[in-house]
């Protein structure tokens, strides 16, 4: 999997990862106990279970909110607003010990029955004590036994983690985005966008690498960029994962209800160990794991976007972008500047009325170069 680096840790197969890494895969993976698909950042485990742990919420939670009554109706619309999540800057000061790393170790575990899990993982954590290793710079993942069955079976939020490694190390912004980047009928699982001219200013200021994670751009150090390597076109896709091969067609209908209204250019299902895509007879794009757990994507064969949706897609990027920006400042230094603004709310359109570039010459003049966020 790009990103991820061999290691070994008290015998045990790990994976040396980066900061970033670990906040995404918590964002979208995260904690639901000792399951297939599961990640833990632990912060305190004792006898009777896990006492404490470290989770990441999404960079960018869709709301339902209601606008201004009219004609004696009211009005609702969706916002994908990043302003109504934890900053970055307040969940540094609720675990400051977790970003004093700027690389953690990523250790990949078989979920079996409950109690052989957690017996397993309470003799790991107290070896990891014993041997004097961060435990706060550990994140477990605990993953399907790929060895029994049929090996057609992955929790979804796992494969959207690998799939979005994947697509960060093609260029791409990835992230679930509320699962609403587009008011279209039905919600996919994962966007990823490529906005050449965002990005260019995004890596010119060091705020992204060739491709990022939401909450780098918002504060977590990303990886040096490559110029070289930046975007050189618009490229709008959206993904639906499915857990089980046999819910490949399934998620194929879905695809294509999302891509009906113009909004995304590009749409792919991922169905694990689906087989030999080759034969594909569906006008998707389509991604399955291979026999050795390699990633196979089969190109979506057309364009679907229309232009005026497509734009407003991009533009809805670009303002989850600059919102995202204004985290790494003040509430009174970013969200204040905005003309015209009293609440959250406001600021989701008014931010429409500054560029980028304006906000990005706001955070160069921030005290001391903001150093909290400095991953």
């Amino acid at each position: 999997m790009p990103g991820l680096r061999e290691s070994n840790l008290l015998g045990l197969a790990a994976f040396e990862f980066s900061l970033a890494e670990a906040v995404y895969l918590s964002q979208v993976v995260g904690w639901q106990g000792f399951v297939p698909g599961s990640a833990l950042i632990p912060l305190e485990v004792t006898e009777g279970g896990v006492a404490a742990a470290l989770q990441f919420p999404p960079p960018a939670p869709a709301a339902v909110v209601p606008e201004a009554l009219l004609l004696g109706s009211s009005r609702w619309s969706l916002q994908i607003n990043p302003l109504l999540a934890p900053s970055m800057q307040h969940l540094r000061r609720q675990a400051p010990e977790f970003f004093r790393s700027s690389r953690k170790t990523l250790v990949p575990l078989i979920a079996g029955s409950a109690s052989q899990t957690w017996h397993v993982f309470r003799d790991l954590v107290r070896a990891l004590e014993a041997a004097g290793h961060p435990l706060i710079d550990t994140v477990f993942l605990w993953l399907p036994d790929l060895a029994e069955g049929d090996r057609s079976s992955i929790p979804e939020p796992l494969t959207e983690f690998i799939v979005s490694m994947y697509l960060r190390s093609q260029g791409f912004i990835v992230d679930k985005f509320g699962e609403a980047l587009a008011a279209t009928t039905g919600r996919p699982d994962l966007f990823a966008v490529q906005v050449p001219r965002l990005q260019a200013l995004l890596a010119g200021q060091g705020l992204a690498g060739r491709g990022a994670f939401l909450c780098e751009i918002e504060g977590v150090s990303p990886e040096p960029p490559s110029p070289a390597s930046q975007p050189q076109e618009l490229r709008i896709f959206a993904l639906e994962m499915e857990k089980e091969r046999r819910h490949m067609a399934i998620g194929v209908s879905q695809i294509e209800r999302y891509l009906r209204e113009g909004y995304y250019q590009e749409g792919y299902v991922l169905a694990p160990f689906y087989g030999d895509l080759s034969g594909f007879a569906y006008d998707v794009g389509a991604m399955t794991f291979g026999s050795q757990g390699e990633l196979i994507v089969r190109a979506c064969p057309r364009d679907y976007s229309q232009p005026e949706s497509l734009a407003e897609t991009e533009r809805l990027v670009e303002r989850i972008v600059k919102l995202l920006l204004l985290k790494r400042l003040p509430l009174t230094e970013g969200v204040a500047r905005l003309p015209g603004v009293s609440s959250t709310f406001d600021a989701y359109y008014q931010v429409d009325r500054v560029t980028t570039e304006t906000i990005l010459g706001w955070l160069a003049e921030a005290p001391n170069g903001e150093p909290w966020a400095k991953g």
